[in-house]
């Protein structure tokens, strides 16, 4: 995941953000603009400054989805990035939310996508958007104001300390009452400062101070202090997950890495995908990918275990088994092959129609060696049951959604 979260700058504010954005882009690919903040009649100009303010970042050009129902006609494996501009938040969610289109990028930024979100963009990832509430009128009259919830449990405001006095003081006075009536954790942003979030990393890019609402008290970070305040670093849990293809690794990763999020008010213990170790995007065949260079795949391996915690999920490559070495627990998840049958072809299904994200191409070849690679598992083929063998002490087997329960709330317990 690549997730800049910019304060709602533009110009000379976002210069040093969309830098790093570039850095991690295909530019053979065209960024996805998405307006949908603002009202319709004003999206032809959106696009024009959309493709300004993204003229210094090498890409295919700047496409734009005019509705939630557009967005989820595309293939979002074959964008760069999406890029998600300001306007009214409430009426952003409501957008995507009523299409559909809020799962899609829900899928796709933890599929590894990249993500670029100023003002209203960037709010929507928060936990809640009614962080806003004292910025921007609630057109749609949602009830729910769940956001995408991509910040460790946090909610995000924008613009602030950047516009006049009486405004921030109004946003200060709402925030305050806001954290302490309901337990939340507010990160208050200036124009200037984008928070980058990125292989359990987060990365304050912006030379201005920025405000962390809590408990009905607020406290100024400058930004090479903020990352120690949102980032749960010594946490100290490392897992290590495996499992045939549609055995719901990635799934049990993911939520590990929120709850313990949740439960410390942090950024949590970083979930790491083995796969996007393992693969790279092929330069040469746009939509697919190929085999990530030894050195450089074994160096991305080594830091990710250099860390004082982490959750990693993967097939069981014999490359990674030192990652079953240093975890202090390793989980098998071994679900009905009919259960992992249906998930396969569900799945890929919803990749061929463009409504989940995949970093390689889902074709015909790739849903037949979906499925023998989930034979080869069960039928000991693939070594990864004689790879486990020597980790018995420490192996936990999953087999049934109660299971995954109990294991969750033991994890609870032992924090």
């Amino acid at each position: 995941m690549h997730l800049f979260l910019n304060g709602g700058g533009a110009g000379a504010d976002t210069a040093a953000a969309l830098a790093a954005f570039s850095r991690v882009i295909d530019p053979g690919k065209p960024i996805l603009y998405l307006p949908l903040a603002m009202q319709p009649d004003r999206y032809p100009d959106c696009l024009l400054w959309a493709t300004g303010e993204l003229g210094r970042v090498p890409s295919a050009g700047i496409e734009m989805a005019e509705s939630g129902e557009a967005l989820l006609s595309r293939r979002l494996s074959d964008c760069a990035a999406l890029f998600i501009g300001g306007g009214n938040t409430f009426r952003l969610l409501g957008e995507l939310r009523e299409s559909g289109a809020l799962d899609k990028i829900a899928a796709y930024l933890d599929g590894g996508g990249i993500v670029f979100g100023g003002s209203a963009g960037a709010i929507l990832f928060g936990r809640d958007i009614a962080s806003c509430a004292a910025d921007d009128k609630n057109e749609w009259g949602l009830a729910d104001t769940a956001g995408l919830d991509r910040m460790g449990g946090m909610d995000l405001l924008c613009h602030y300390g950047s516009r006049a006095p009486e405004r921030d003081a109004a946003s200060r006075e709402y925030l305050l009452r806001y954290s302490a009536e309901t337990g939340r954790r507010v990160l208050a942003l200036p124009e200037r400062d984008t928070l980058y979030l990125h292989d359990g990393q987060a990365t304050l890019i912006g030379d201005r101070p920025c405000s962390l609402f809590a408990d009905g008290e607020e406290q100024v970070f400058d930004p090479p202090q903020l990352a120690e305040a949102l980032f749960a670093g010594g946490s100290g849990m490392k897992l290590y997950i495996t499992g045939s293809v549609g055995s719901g690794k990635t799934t049990l990763a993911r939520e590990i890495s929120r709850a313990s999020a949740r439960e410390i008010g942090k950024l949590g213990v970083p979930c790491f995908e083995l796969d996007a170790v393992a693969y790279e995007p092929d330069p040469d065949d746009p939509g697919d990918d190929r085999k990530r260079p030894v050195e450089e795949r074994d160096a991305l391996f080594a830091e990710i275990l250099a860390r004082p915690s982490w959750v990693m999920e993967d097939a069981g490559r014999p490359c990674f088994a030192k990652g079953m070495e240093e975890a202090d627990r390793v989980v098998l998840l071994e679900p009905p092959a009919i259960v992992r049958d249906f998930r396969i072809l569900r799945r890929w299904l919803r990749q061929r129609a463009g409504r989940e994200y995949c970093r390689y191409r889902p074709d015909f070849t790739m849903l037949r060696c979906m499925f023998r690679w989930r034979r080869d598992c069960d039928s000991g083929r693939d070594g990864l049951k004689e790879r486990l063998r020597p980790f018995a002490g420490k192996l936990t087997v999953l087999r049934t959604g109660r299971d995954v329960r109990r294991f969750l709330r033991s994890l609870r317990e032992d924090r």
